[in-house]
């Protein structure tokens, strides 16, 4: 039998997320698993026509405590089109080149029920839109 903390066993599955109305974060509920190990968070985002530029950060919430796991401090101008992937594989800091965002998380992510990540981009705009999301995801059963 496997051991609750082996973090390497695991059946591999995708947390699902509708694409968000413009100007909303983009938001997932861990719910339907029981732990889970977040391998990647993949998305398009898409700014409006307003001058102001955006920073890109992930966050997990547990109960009444929120904290960044992935940041990207990267300023977006307006009217741009990015492909951000945040990963455990992204090296040091954030990084951009050309149309793509690579943004850093811990190597070990653990989502626990109840857990929910979101996107939290600073100066969002009401125009601005997050599409095509994707993650894969470890199930893990939790032993009791």
């Amino acid at each position: 039998m496997a051991s609750p903390y082996d973090i390497n066993v695991g059946e591999l599955d995708e947390l699902t997320q509708n694409t968000p109305a413009a100007g909303a974060e983009a938001t997932f509920t861990n719910v339907a698993f029981g732990r889970v190990r977040l391998l990647y968070l993949s998305f398009r985002f898409f700014t409006d026509a307003n001058a102001t530029n955006r920073m890109i950060r992930i966050t997990n919430t547990r109960g009444v405590r929120t904290w960044t796991v992935g940041a990207a401090n990267i300023q977006v101008p307006a009217n741009n089109l990015l492909d951000c992937i945040a990963t455990a594989g992204a090296i040091g800091q954030a990084s951009i080149s050309a149309d793509h965002l690579q943004i850093s998380m811990p190597e070990i992510l653990l989502l626990e029920p109840g857990d929910v990540l979101t996107t939290a981009i600073l100066n969002m705009q009401v125009g601005d839109e997050i599409t095509l999301i994707h993650n894969d995801v470890l199930v893990f059963p939790i032993f009791v």
